[in-house]
């Protein structure tokens, strides 16, 4: 097993299996919180049996690479991405049709259309969409990046788009007070488990969060705190087929853990969908 990245193109893998389900997200029971960043849950983000597919055949620790100190030394987390054991992760998807349609769904220009459509409608405006815009008053550099854009990624959004498949161990897995780099502009994080797969009583929500020290409440450069060092605001259950909706700003403070399930082998696992800006704001249409 090997921890380098393949020089490969991340835009859609092509021929899927056309025998593999077709992957789409429903946004319809979105429902958020804003206080204090705008936090969203998802349930039932897919198909049952789309899920039920996707968590059967969700890839082996084995060919994960640890990431060990995400803001402490006690901090554990396996993960499987692009950047992390890509030859694994390319080599999977590649090898099974259905998580090589899930790459392709969050490659598309749809994917993205749709979830900033979706945030949009819950009140959430990033700016990069606006359909009232006259493309003919764009500047002449505005619409020769977006032409360029175009042809790298299918849109001419400022933004792209990335999953790993992400591991938390039961037996003190956890990841410290943060709130995501300063890259990312939405998360989402959707659990990968079937019905009695994990034991609620380790732990494993997905906590919200505030300083204690509100000199520390701005935070977009995401330095990590302590766990002793901030209040629980609101948790999210670890539960199946669920997505959980970040938004990145400076105070979008959020945690796992530390999980107790002493002794367990039980894994805590999930998708992780990063959507990144590629420059600096601005609307795109």
């Amino acid at each position: 097993m090997t921890n380098s990245v393949i020089a490969r193109s991340t835009s859609a893998i092509t021929t899927p299996e056309a025998t593999a389900p077709a992957i789409a997200f429903d946004y319809r029971k979105a429902q958020f919180r804003y206080d204090p960043f705008p936090i969203g849950l998802i349930t039932p983000v897919l198909q049952h049996s789309v899920y039920e597919q996707l968590v059967n055949t969700f890839p082996n620790i084995s060919l994960f690479k640890k990431m060990s100190y995400l803001g402490n030394k006690n901090s554990i987390k396996y993960s499987l991405a692009e950047m992390n054991n890509g030859d694994n992760y390319f080599a999977y998807l590649d090898s099974n049709p259905i998580w090589k349609n899930f790459y392709n769904y969050i490659k598309s220009p749809a994917f993205l259309y749709r979830t900033l459509e979706m945030l949009s409608a819950n009140k959430i405006e990033l700016g990069f969409i606006r359909p009232d815009q006259d493309a003919e008053a764009k500047p002449l550099i505005k619409k020769l990046k977006e032409a360029i854009a175009m042809k790298q990624r299918g849109h001419k959004l400022p933004l792209k788009t990335r999953f790993e498949f992400s591991v938390l161990p039961a037996d003190g897995g956890q990841l410290q007070p943060h709130t995501d780099s300063p890259g990312k502009v939405i998360t989402l994080v959707i659990s990968m488990a079937s019905s009695g797969d994990w034991n609620p009583a380790f732990g494993g929500s997905t906590d919200i969060l505030k300083p204690k020290d509100l000199t520390r409440n701005f935070n977009y450069m995401n330095t990590y705190l302590d766990f002793d060092e901030v209040e629980k605001i609101d948790s999210y259950a670890f539960l199946p087929n669920q997505a959980i909706v970040f938004i990145k700003t400076f105070n979008s403070w959020h945690s796992v853990g530390p999980m107790t399930g002493t002794g367990s082998e039980l894994l805590r696992r999930t998708l992780t969908i990063n959507i990144e800006a590629t420059e600096q704001g601005g609307y795109a249409s």
